[in-house]
């Protein structure tokens, strides 16, 4: 799969939405799942926001470069346990560039 990009050592900031009628009796819940063979994060650790806001940030410089992970919010109707959605969103830390070639020309000069 092919997954949006973030910069590892910048924070990501993730807005969920949930529209329902009674929102007091809405519970929040953010969760991480790592993908393609990822390390585990510790979201409660790397979170700089509660897991129970709409808006999750994660700090800068707590997920690995070359990472793949599924952020889920799950919402429940306190009213209707049965009841409820969910929603996720998939990223990928950039990794440094490798293995490049740069070719300059002409190869010499003088600089302007």
């Amino acid at each position: 799969p092919i997954y949006p990009r973030v910069t590892a050592n910048k924070k990501l900031v993730l807005n969920g939405t949930v529209d329902a009628v009674n929102l007091t009796a809405v519970m929040l819940t953010w969760s991480v799942v790592a993908a393609d063979g990822s390390p585990a994060l510790n979201l409660s650790a790397i979170a700089a926001t509660p897991l129970t806001n709409e808006v999750l940030v994660v700090k800068a410089d707590t997920m690995p470069v070359g990472a793949s992970y599924r952020f889920y919010l799950n919402a429940i109707d306190q009213h209707n346990p049965s009841g409820g959605a969910s929603a996720f969103v998939d990223v990928q830390t950039n990794t440094p560039p490798a293995n490049g070639v740069v070719i300059a020309v002409p190869a010499e000069g003088y600089a302007l």
